[in-house]
């Protein structure tokens, strides 16, 4: 599926096939490197059924709220500013992939009560990103050391925050 498609080319099976291989070679890393796995990517709010379909109970999501139309303009900067790249996309493709998006994700959600959800209100984390993190690491279960946790801190950028 080629940036901005909003519906994959793959069948379900073959799609949630490649996705389960993925998942297991990123839980293989995070074993070797005994830390955990997972994965940021807009479009994996897409694939949520496929991505159920290949963890089951060990799905848990994290989901990022954030206006949608700051959420769009956001896209549409970024495309402006990369054209050419595969990332980028015109004004209105922007727009109707960040709405279907979140519908495919809100609807996943509403549909699977049962799959954890940890709900991160992105102006609250740009604003106060230690306590965000904090609340994170628990939703996880992880422990991860004082330099990860400081690193994580570090990375929230509040200038993504200029389009609401």
């Amino acid at each position: 599926m080629r940036f901005p498609a909003i519906d994959p080319k793959l069948p379900d099976g073959q799609l949630a096939k490649q996705l389960k291989a993925w998942i297991v070679t990123r839980k293989a890393e995070a074993i070797r490197d005994r830390t955990v796995a997972g994965g940021k990517y807009p479009h994996l709010c897409r694939f949520a059924n496929h991505l159920y379909e290949a963890l089951g109970n060990s799905l848990r999501i994290v989901a990022v709220d954030r206006p949608i139309e700051a959420s769009i303009r956001s896209l549409q900067d970024r495309s402006s500013r990369h054209p050419g790249q595969w990332f980028a996309a015109g004004d209105d493709a922007c727009d109707k992939l960040q709405r279907s998006l979140l519908e495919h994700r809100e609807r996943f959600i509403q549909e699977h009560p049962e799959v954890p959800v940890h709900r991160i209100n992105f102006a609250k984390l740009t604003e106060d990103p230690e306590t965000v993190i904090n609340e994170l690491i628990a939703f996880l279960g992880i422990s991860p050391t004082a330099e990860e946790i400081d690193s994580a801190i570090a990375h929230v950028n509040p200038e993504l925050r200029k389009f609401g």
